[in-house]
């Protein structure tokens, strides 16, 4: 069955089902949908960009998490469209991200909200950048009430230009097949018809996280159609705002499954306060899933504690690992698996090697991040022969499956350095097939999958490697005043030696008397935990450093703007 027929078939099973509760403010002003409702709304999109346009035709969806952008997305999908997601500009920076999005999609359809239409004029000579487009908004579409036939759409035909998080200049479009998507989807779908929930009788999700990007999007608004249950979705902003929003939703709507990135159980920890959870309940939530960047042990620990006086259990989180390349999903545990971690050895980790370790002092808390589900496969090679790594070794992690997208879009020479890798072997079992290349790095242990680092974040001084997330972690605990998670490692080229440079956010609220104490202070602490001296130790302002979009550390870009001078620093 194809992803039309799927979404077709799951409306008019589920009919006067709610499908989407979009909770506007973040709290009591609701707006429903149901899956009738958005069967109906779907198809008047889809007829209309069928009358108009051919199959295939890219469109770019410029939306803040709405009603409208869930209904213009599967309008796009059934009409045999290829949905092209971008958050609208409301800085600069995003209005970059929307012009290279519009460049390289080459699309000549925008569809927007009433409201946002409404403003584009005040862009209106940035929009000359663009391809010519014809511009509308749902509102509009809705209004025509045009009839809907299905397209012959085959299930290798293209149905999603989802764009990575990176800088502007970097971020890529993953194409990705209808077949793509009802591969990935059916991972998490599998993840959780494997072992039912505890507490209610059918699973229901939550999201905050952006819609334009990959967990959201598969998360928030694909998976809970194919399933047919009620999807609970606020925006990000509603989020950041006041996090307290996602947990007391969580307990309103007894919802089981909801994702977000590390950072965001840290922010709960520290401003949601316990007072706030007398009467709350988030028993219910039995896959708190964790991805997206790296995921901390002590995020999981100091989550688990403060929260397990609103009912939650650490077996309910749920760290997975993912990429935009593999739709989303790569590989997570089974519901209600016990979360798994290892204690290794640091100073042969730095060479590659994995040694499990019981002396605390020098090693370090990896956490499992589960393994493939479905026909998803992992290989771990050497970077640069492409063999297969030994046993107990750090490699380049390589994904293979009916998941792995096609390419990335007007892009050949990305394509190639990625798609399509042959293992090294001579072992029958690789000798037709391809992998992923990812640029993460990491090992499998006991069947669980643990991610080490960037590929390409990794700091070699000295012969040595070092993860610039595990120095950045020492730092950051160093001291009160340093915000947590925002805190850059990296190394330079400084008289033909790489020499390395940490760059850590004060906090706003924060007045620092001497910079040069806390200098002492993290060069104490990173040479004594690291055994490496730092060359600079510099602070910033709270939210200077470069993050992408998804809210993801830009290492590369804060190492080019620390050689350019780009940053004002506070000593």
């Amino acid at each position: 069955m194809s992803l039309i027929e799927n979404f077709l078939e799951k409306c008019s099973e589920f009919d006067n089902n709610i499908s989407y509760r979009y909770l506007v403010d973040g709290e009591n002003n609701v707006k429903n949908i149901t899956y009738r409702e958005l069967k109906e709304s779907a198809e008047k999109f889809a007829g209309f960009l069928l009358e108009k346009y051919q199959p295939q035709s890219r469109v770019l969806l410029l939306f803040d998490t709405s009603l409208d952008f869930i209904i213009s997305f599967w309008g796009t999908i059934i009409a045999g469209m290829v949905a092209v997601p971008v958050q609208p500009p409301f800085n600069f920076k995003m209005l970059e991200r929307l012009l290279h999005i519009g460049k390289n999609a080459d699309s000549n359809i925008l569809i927007t909200s009433h409201d946002f239409l409404q403003q584009l004029d005040s862009f209106k000579s940035y929009f000359e950048q663009l391809p010519a487009m014809e511009k509308f908004s749902v509102t509009q579409i809705l209004n025509e009430n045009k009839k809907y036939e299905m397209p012959n759409i085959s299930n290798d035909f293209n149905a999603l230009i989802q764009y990575t998080s990176g800088s502007v200049g970097s971020s890529k479009g993953v194409l990705l097949s209808h077949n793509n998507m009802m591969s990935n989807v059916k991972m998490p779908i599998a993840v959780l018809t494997k072992i039912k929930p505890e507490k209610t009788e059918k699973d229901s999700c939550l999201t905050w996280l952006p819609l334009y990007h990959d967990m959201g999007l598969i998360s928030g608004i694909l998976m809970p159609v194919f399933m047919g249950i009620e999807s609970v979705v606020m925006s990000p902003l509603m989020f950041l705002q006041k996090p307290f929003r996602w947990i007391k939703a969580l307990s309103d709507y007894k919802s089981s499954v909801s994702a977000a990135p590390n950072f965001a159980y840290d922010l709960c920890v520290k401003k949601v306060k316990d007072e706030q959870l007398e009467g709350l309940d988030i028993s219910n939530w039995s896959i708190a899933l964790n991805g997206a960047e790296s995921v901390r042990y002590d995020t999981i620990e100091n989550f688990s504690n403060k929260f397990s006086k609103a009912g939650f259990r650490k077996k309910q989180f749920y760290p997975a690992y993912g990429l935009a390349e593999s739709v989303v999903f790569v590989t997570g545990k089974s519901r209600n698996e016990e979360v798994r971690f290892l204690q290794l050895d640091k100073t042969a980790l730095e060479k590659n090697k994995v040694v499990l370790s019981d002396v605390e002092k020098d090693s370090l808390k990896i956490l499992g991040l589960g393994y493939t589900w479905e026909d998803a496969e992992l290989a771990i090679i050497n970077s640069e022969t492409l063999e297969l790594v030994g046993e107990n070794e750090v490699g380049e992690i390589c994904v293979s499956g009916k998941s792995i997208a096609k390419c990335y879009w007007n892009s050949d020479e990305e394509t190639n350095k990625v798609f399509d890798t042959k293992i090294n072997s001579t072992d029958e079992k690789y000798k037709d097939k391809t992998f992923l290349r990812t640029e993460d790095l990491g090992f499998v242990y006991d069947g669980f999958l643990y991610m080490t680092g960037r590929l390409k974040d990794l700091i070699i001084i000295r012969g040595n490697s070092y993860y610039p997330q595990h120095i950045e972690q020492t730092t950051e605990k160093s001291h009160e005043s340093f915000r947590l998670g925002n805190c850059s490692a990296f190394s330079i080229d400084e008289d033909n030696e790489e020499k390395l440079v940490i760059i850590q956010e004060i906090k706003k609220d924060m007045s620092i008397s001497n910079f040069d104490d806390l200098v002492n202070l993290v060069r104490k602490n990173v040479t004594e935990t690291h055994a490496i001296s730092p060359y600079k130790i510099v602070f910033v302002k709270t939210e200077s450093l470069p993050k992408t979009s998804s809210g993801k550390l830009q290492r590369r870009l804060s190492k080019k703007m620390y050689l350019n001078n780009e940053f004002s620093f506070l000593n």
